[in-house]
């Protein structure tokens, strides 16, 4: 498989109607999420022979969110590929099992030759800051300890095995590039260089906006203060809405969110918990993919209350 053309790849990632010949991509980055994917998305982007959807996160895979629009919707996407060698989209709702269960087998059945990328991230400061985004964008209330400890969603998406397992099951290894976030925050241009070789497209092609980071975290997030947030959305509000005067609306927004600074740090209770949990999942991905990515080993000190040493399985 590795020989094949880029042509020849491209033409089995075409699907065929009864109407008409559709452009489908090949090629999906699939996450992680926080995983650095928007800034990958945007250097992708960059490349004179390759295409990427307008957007981020269509997400047409994962059956709870585009799926129900169909194929033309999807091909629309990719309707000014042109002559693109690459083709692809970024969608990291591809690698949140068991929240959207079956992408992989969706996918195989309908694009089996297509390539995946795979960033990953130390999977204790993904999740952190997943949090945080959800803090700023999802209404998260609880504290971090609290939503770590209770919200598997945080947790399941660090465990990268668990993610790549399904896709493993209908997939070869040589179809993924699988890198850290850690790599390519830190030397870009050697990452976008292998990935670019992974696509079959120009290796030294330098995007202007290589090592540029985009949505990246940053040092204050707006939290959404309980009680109003909840009536705001509540089906009540929703009743006497017609009924407030703007002007209590207005104040009622102003007030409904206060910003918070981002809690330095992981509380020590968190990383007792995860830390077992993301050692495990670790070892399997590294026994799957057959290699190691050092870079994560040891958990940063920056991240800790006290150092815990890593355990290695004898």
């Amino acid at each position: 498989m590795a020989n094949r053309s880029v042509s020849e790849m491209i033409a089995t990632n075409t699907l065929s109607s009864s109407k008409n010949t559709m452009v489908m991509p090949n090629f999906l980055v699939i996450g992680a999420m926080k995983s650095g994917t928007t800034s990958l998305w945007k250097y992708l982007a960059a490349h004179p022979s390759v295409f990427m959807t307008d957007f981020k996160e269509p997400g047409f895979f994962a059956k709870e969110h585009t799926w129900e629009r169909g194929w033309g919707w999807y091909q629309g996407l990719f309707a000014g590929a042109g002559g693109a060698v690459a083709i692809g989209e970024a969608s990291t709702h591809y690698t949140k099992t068991p929240l959207h269960e079956g992408v992989a087998a969706r996918i195989a059945e309908h694009l089996p030759n297509v390539r995946f990328i795979y960033v990953m991230r130390e999977p204790l400061s993904r999740a952190v800051s997943h949090y945080w985004h959800s803090v700023h964008y999802n209404d998260e209330t609880r504290s971090m300890a609290r939503a770590l400890r209770r919200h598997s969603h945080y947790v399941d998406v660090s465990c990268y095995a668990m993610q790549l397992e399904p896709y493993f099951q209908h997939f070869p290894r040589e179809q993924f590039f699988l890198t850290t976030f850690e790599k390519l925050k830190s030397d870009p241009q050697t990452v976008m260089r292998a990935c670019y070789r992974f696509l079959r497209i120009d290796p030294e092609v330098v995007p202007q906006n290589l090592g540029e980071a985009y949505n990246s975290g940053q040092p204050t997030v707006r939290r959404a203060r309980g009680v109003l947030h909840a009536v705001r959305y509540s089906p009540i509000w929703t009743r006497i809405a017609p009924w407030v005067p703007q002007r209590l609306k207005d104040c009622a927004k102003r007030h409904e969110y206060t910003e918070a600074r981002r809690e330095p740090g992981i509380p020590q209770q968190v990383v007792e918990h995860l830390y077992p949990i993301f050692q495990e999942q670790n070892e399997r991905l590294f026994e799957r993919i057959g290699e190691r990515f050092t870079e994560w080993e040891p958990v940063s000190d920056a991240h800790l209350s006290k150092p815990i040493k890593p355990q290695v399985r004898p």
